[in-house]
């Protein structure tokens, strides 16, 4: 198990819509089964009649039998072909979640390059550098002639793309502000003319536009026409945009859209270009589990190696972050058909009769302290700390709880309604029984490399084979801060306000990346008699249960 690398950078000029929570209902559910797997139709005809799914939310896909699809294949065969038939089906605004089923591949492999690409990937490294020289240069510029006008001024810290945009937001409307003050005619014309010709250099038209695009009634008419004009251009430069960026695979498609870039968003837009092409060519590490990448469906352009955030997580709701337009998704499978069945039928006798049983977590007892970074070791094995204080404090429910270094032993527990522990890398070791209905994870890498092989010594294969309905895992090296902490997740699973699609994605870090979820979508155990008042939620988990709202079906071309 690898430790958190450092975040990826925003990417500039990807589609921006904002992201909230969709209140996931039978309608919103899209089944995806492999056309020459007989046995994931029939589940997935089990499974749309028992939670009354409409009889055309079913999708059969021409795919290889096996856990593993190319990256081509992915593209051809599944990204392509799912977007028409929402469309065609006139679904894509509905679908909020889609469910794969036994028989559909659980991994996709890396981009291979391209003939020409790695030379292309390392004349865009070259370029980047002297690109963000270019902004920092402009930026400070601008501060230097804010502190003309305002001496007290102090920019906020940072020099990373995204914090210089912000820091020059910052520094246009305290420079218009304070030019509107100047008394002289001629200064104000001046310092004004100074803010439009930095904004035309750094945001290009597009930042004309956007920062001046709204203008008074009073303005000479000669003037409003000209920005009308500009606003037209902008606008058909954005489509084109979106039209190239969707050819992410066409070296000709690329430099045009570079090109664009620079003439109609000016610096910041050409460097968010190179940023998210240079990382979109690299071809290590641009595998992901199926399920996670398909999450990304609306996505038109984006970097494929490693991870993108989760926009669905709390965390970035609650900042009000805007991405594009992302799905839930979750699977229906398990090492034998029969097990799948037995698992839609076992959620919904306990949804009916409530999830009962003990909270069994397995930590490690290594101490963190307030400056563990995220995604140590100490990290995660503090969080089961904090959930078993949790589980503690905030319910009436049984715990087991063991801080040893050692793996709990061997049915050291039984009857868990909820396990969670770590670190026994593919070797499943049965430390207690499952109640029916038991969601249920182990913190390990590869713990879903199969779920099919009779072979299987990963956790997930036999987490299922011993009665959990739900659990979740990696399809390969996943990096310990891919997982969604313990709690997290399990307590805003014990209110009963969400069913398990939500709260998996409410606390699931990452996508275009390695971890999958099984488990029924609408799966809701503590729906009967909750386990936890909602005003006992920590509160940075109270953005997960606001009031949902609707995305768009597609987003707007970049901007």
């Amino acid at each position: 198990m690898r430790r958190a690398a450092r975040p990826l950078i925003a990417i500039l000029l990807l589609a921006l819509v904002t992201t909230a929570r969709a209140e996931l209902r039978p309608e919103n559910v899209l089944l995806v089964v492999n056309r020459n797997v007989h046995a994931g139709r029939e589940l997935a005809d089990f499974y749309r009649a028992a939670r009354l799914i409409p009889a055309d939310h079913i999708l059969a896909l021409d795919l290889p039998a096996g856990d593993d699809l190319s990256f081509a294949d992915f593209e051809a065969s599944v990204r392509a072909p799912l977007r028409e038939a929402l469309r065609t089906r006139h679904l894509e605004a509905q679908i909020t979640c889609i469910v794969t089923f036994y028989g559909v591949p659980l991994r996709i492999g890396n981009r291979p390059p391209a003939p020409g690409e790695e030379k292309e990937r390392a004349d865009l490294e070259v370029e980047l550098p002297r690109i963000l020289q270019q902004v920092r240069g402009a930026v400070w510029a601008a501060e230097d002639k804010l502190r003309e006008l305002e001496p007290a001024f102090a920019p906020i810290k940072g020099d990373d793309v995204h914090t210089l945009q912000q820091r020059h937001e910052v520094v246009v409307g305290r420079t218009l502000a304070a030019v509107a003050k100047i008394p002289d005619a001629a200064r104000r014309a001046e310092q004004g003319g100074a803010v439009v010709a930095g904004v035309q250099k750094l945001h290009g038209p597009a930042g004309v536009v956007r920062f001046f695009g709204h203008q008074s009634p009073d303005a000479p008419e000669a003037a409003r026409k000209e920005m009308a004009a500009l606003a037209a251009h902008v606008a058909d430069a954005q489509r084109l945009a979106t039209a190239l960026a969707q050819q992410r695979h066409d070296p000709d498609a690329r430099r045009k859209l570079r090109d664009l870039a620079r003439q109609a968003f000016g610096l910041f837009g050409y460097a968010g270009v190179i940023q998210s092409q240079a990382d979109g060519l690299k071809s290590a590490e641009s595998g992901a589990a199926f399920d996670n990448e398909l999450a990304l469906l609306w996505w038109d352009h984006y970097p494929r190696y490693r991870w993108q955030p989760n926009p669905l997580s709390y965390q970035l709701r609650a900042g009000q972050a805007r991405f594009p337009r992302t799905l839930m998704t979750m699977r229906l499978d398990a090492p034998e058909p029969q097990m799948v069945r037995d698992l839609i039928l076992n959620g919904l006798k306990t949804e009916r009769d409530g999830l009962k049983g003990a909270v069994v977590l397995d930590s490690r007892g290594i101490k963190a302290g307030a400056d563990t970074p995220v995604g140590s070791y100490a990290w995660y094995d503090q969080a089961i700390r904090d959930f078993a204080q949790i589980v503690t404090t905030r319910t009436g429910l049984t715990l087991v709880h063991d801080d040893k270094p050692e793996l709990m032993p061997e049915n050291a527990a039984k009857d868990a309604a909820v396990y969670c522990g770590w670190y026994s890398l593919r070797k499943y070791v049965p430390v207690t029984t499952l109640s029916r209905g038991a969601v249920a994870f182990h913190i390990a890498s590869g713990e879903m490399i199969s779920l099919h092989n009779n072979d299987e010594r990963g956790w997930c294969a036999n987490l299922l084979r011993a009665g959990a309905v739900a659990t979740v895992g990696p399809v390969s090296e996943p990096y310990l801060h891919s997982f969604p902490l313990p709690n997290d997740f399990y307590p805003l699973l014990f209110t009963g306000k969400l069913p398990l699609a939500e709260v998996y994605w409410a606390t699931n870090p990452l996508t275009s990346w390695m971890q999958t979820f099984v488990g029924d979508p609408l799966y809701t155990p503590y729906k009967a008699n909750p386990a936890m008042k909602v005003e006992d939620l920590p509160d940075r988990l109270r953005p997960a249960l606001q009031t949902p709202t609707t995305n768009p079906a597609t987003a707007p071309a970049p901007h």
